[in-house]
């Protein structure tokens, strides 16, 4: 995401999800040059984090163990229907108590705001099911505008299942596999 002039890059945040992509395919962490040229000038112009690992191989629980800063399953039971209990401080609801605005675009999916990932946004929006950045991005675009002149620092969250595509999703057959659950 490049800020417009007209934007301040250093009052926020932005963090970006791109579901499913392996860090050996972007050219920050050493993929071929040209093989994500807009990553690569993204990189250039952020913090770029070279130590990070993901807690979970699953979308669900991967992005509630990085809201909650907590393993997954100190959060809570690990299954399909994995949601972050009221009680959890999460990232968003910290930020925003310390006065940040805070607003999330999200593509659906399991990012969807019954598993809770919600908690601590002002403003979160989903885009259908298994969406892409070509409507998160806008959406995101679109909050940063129409934020309010008062200089309150943002935290922003975007994501997309882009690499998944093309996406099909083992939903029946991962709950059949969900123990405990009825089938």
């Amino acid at each position: 995401i490049a800020c417009a002039p007209e934007r301040d890059p250093g009052r926020g945040i932005i963090l970006v999800s791109i579901d499913t992509l392996r860090a050996d395919h972007v050219e920050a962490y050493g993929a071929a040059p040209g093989s994500t040229p807009n990553l690569a000038r993204l990189a250039e112009e952020s913090v770029v984090f070279d130590a990070c690992f993901s807690q979970s191989n699953e979308t669900l629980t991967s992005h509630g163990s990085l809201f909650a800063s907590r393993i997954t399953s100190h959060i809570r039971a690990e299954d399909h229907d994995f949601t972050i209990p009221d009680t959890v401080p999460t990232l968003a609801g910290t930020l925003r108590d310390a006065g940040f605005r805070t607003g999330a675009m999200v593509a659906g999916g399991h990012l969807a705001r019954v598993f809770g990932l919600d908690d601590g946004f002002e403003v979160y929006q989903e885009t259908a099911w298994w969406g892409s950045f070509q409507e998160t991005v806008p959406m995101g675009l679109r909050w940063l505008d129409d934020a309010p002149a008062d200089g309150r620092p943002f935290f922003l969250f975007l994501h997309g299942y882009d690499a998944h595509d093309p996406y099909v999703h083992p939903a029946l057959f991962a709950r059949l596999a969900t123990p405990g659950r009825p089938n």
